[in-house]
């Protein structure tokens, strides 16, 4: 269930004629597109509607099947070429660890009471996804973006409690990625003092209503001073 609905995607991306702010620009993966209540409730706040093409299953910067983080930036580009893009909401890199946790815990990042650590190979690729952000928020600086909004993750609950110590790992390096980007500014919201398991779908990954709501939350007063 957990790998279909992370597979699954967004039938609203790429949507141009609605939109009243070309400038303003969702990216990342599930936790953003599987619902789209998130964006709902921010678009109700601003009473605007923002461009979005965060989709379902994306990973960072690489992906066969679903366009990955990079690319739906890149899109939205090619289609309005003209628009400065000011302000990026995104969130990204959950499911480079995610995934492969799902399909057999390919990396070791689970823990255990045989292992309490993530292995090193896990952490690796955490390390590498700080570089690659930093690369990409600089690009984007270098392309117009005036703000970047960072959502990081939360404690995926059930059976993949015992991600948590990579999610803490891989916070550290997101919030970390924020704070490193030198071309533009990036706000870093943490959500994981907010999202309890009663928050979280029966998949155990993705915000339920009352997580959305919590999750739209935090971004809101950051969003609302930037566009």
């Amino acid at each position: 269930m957990a790998t279909l609905l992370l597979f699954s995607t967004h039938s609203n991306a790429n949507n141009l004629n609605d939109n009243e702010r070309d400038d303003v620009l969702l990216i990342g993966d599930s936790i953003f597109a599987l619902s789209g209540e998130i964006l709902d409730d921010l678009e109700y706040k601003a009473n605007q509607e923002f461009r979005d093409y965060a989709l379902s299953g994306a990973k960072f910067s690489s992906g066969i099947f679903v366009k990955p983080v990079t690319k739906q930036f890149e899109q939205a580009q090619k289609d309005t070429p003209s628009t400065k893009i000011k302000t990026v909401l995104m969130d990204g890199g959950g499911n480079d660890i995610l995934i492969p946790a799902i399909l057999g815990d390919l990396y070791g990042c689970k823990t255990y009471w045989w292992r309490p650590e993530p292995t090193k190979r896990c952490k690796r690729i955490s390390d590498n996804l700080y570089v690659e952000i930093v690369d990409f928020m600089n690009n984007l600086g270098s392309n117009g973006t005036d703000n970047i909004v960072y959502l990081g993750y939360y404690h995926t609950k059930g059976d993949l409690t015992n991600l948590k110590k990579s999610i803490d790992y891989g916070m550290v390096n997101l919030e970390r990625a924020c704070t490193d980007t030198a071309s533009t500014q990036c706000h870093f919201i943490d959500p994981r003092n907010s999202i309890t398991p009663d928050d979280i779908l029966s998949d155990n990954i993705h915000p339920n209503t009352s997580g959305s709501l919590k999750i739209s939350n935090l971004i809101w007063p950051v969003l609302k001073d930037l566009i």
